[in-house]
């Protein structure tokens, strides 16, 4: 899907016209279009002017991703918990650090800054 929308030059909600898989994912996961709103872990009741696709619909895609994300699981080889990212193998380093960091910035003196997807306090809960 992502390389659909890409060849095609449809732009990201941020303009770009560089999607990733997990901005498809994002997209297909958001419950908005059955008509909830979210604020943190909270949904709201169903505001049915917001619903643009039906339930069936819905889980359908779900059905479908969860479909894909096992068999590329399965695919992958993907260790279930790795106890220390130093000990992890080369692709499950690249993996962990897709889904925390979301952009590097090297300025022109050479200092890095990394911008991260997730929170400490974030972090701290999906270790533990």
């Amino acid at each position: 899907m992502a390389n659909y929308l890409n060849e095609r030059g449809i732009k990201t909600k941020r303009g770009t016209a560089l999607w990733r898989a997990t901005s498809v994912r994002a997209l297909i996961d958001n419950r908005i279009y059955l008509g909830y709103m979210r604020m943190g872990d909270t949904y709201s009741p169903k505001q049915d002017h917001l619903q643009i696709i039906g339930e069936a619909t819905w889980e359908k895609c779900q059905e479908t991703v969860k479909g894909r994300a096992t068999c590329l699981k399965h695919e992958m080889k993907v260790p279930e918990r790795t106890d220390t990212f130093d000990e992890a193998n080369a692709e499950t380093k690249h993996m962990i650090i897709a889904r925390l960091v979301e952009r590097i910035e090297i300025n022109h003196d050479y200092e890095v800054e990394i911008k991260f997807r997730i929170s400490v306090e974030q972090y701290m809960r999906i270790a533990a």
